[in-house]
């Protein structure tokens, strides 16, 4: 099966399926990262920060902020942009970092652990709601979309996509400070 075999298969998956299947894929090579040795941390690094920053700008794009528009879940959404912003701060701290740095390992095992809880309630609380939102069709459709914003974001400098990250929290708070929440004048 060639790349555009293998991308056609992913988007006739659902959006859930091909997350899920990610999940799978990076937190394997997170503790792959951890427990590799020194000489072999930053090939894996960048594949991580790969894996990780598409990952999750596209999730926000493409899933997030429309299953946000439901109240009950909008806390829930909240709270995992912000888990997203934690991760890849530590991407960031890891980019910065020395491979040899006697805090790399621990940082690496922080990071797992952070992915793990973060997946855990994707998987568990939001995915399940969001099913209900959403049907087949158009998880489908939300799987297609995924893959074509996981390629157009990978195709931006790694330094890029973590700095990118920051200024948009960034720019919501600022947002968020100038017209506070309930205020719809613009």
């Amino acid at each position: 099966m060639n790349k555009d075999q293998a991308m056609n298969k992913d988007q006739a998956m659902n959006i859930y399926k091909i997350l899920h299947d990610e999940h799978v894929l990076v937190l394997a090579t997170v503790e792959k990262l951890h427990n590799v040795r020194v000489d072999g941390r930053k090939r894996l690094l960048d594949q991580v920060i790969d894996d990780l920053t598409s990952h999750s700008q596209a999730e926000e794009q493409v899933l997030y902020d429309r299953v946000a528009e439901a109240d009950v879940l909008k806390e829930l959404v909240l709270e995992a942009k912000e888990e997203h912003q934690m991760v890849t701060r530590l991407l960031e701290d890891l980019y910065g970092m020395r491979v040899e740095d006697e805090r790399f390992a621990p940082k690496v095992k922080v990071l797992g652990e952070l992915l793990k809880h973060h997946i855990e309630e994707e998987e568990s609380e939001m995915f399940p709601k969001a099913q209900e939102m959403f049907d087949d069709v158009i998880a489908q459709n939300f799987a297609g979309e995924f893959v074509a914003a996981k390629a157009k974001i990978l195709k931006m400098p790694q330094l890029l996509r973590l700095g990118q990250a920051r200024m948009k929290k960034v720019v919501e708070d600022v947002a968020h400070a100038i017209r506070p929440e309930g205020d719809n004048a613009r």
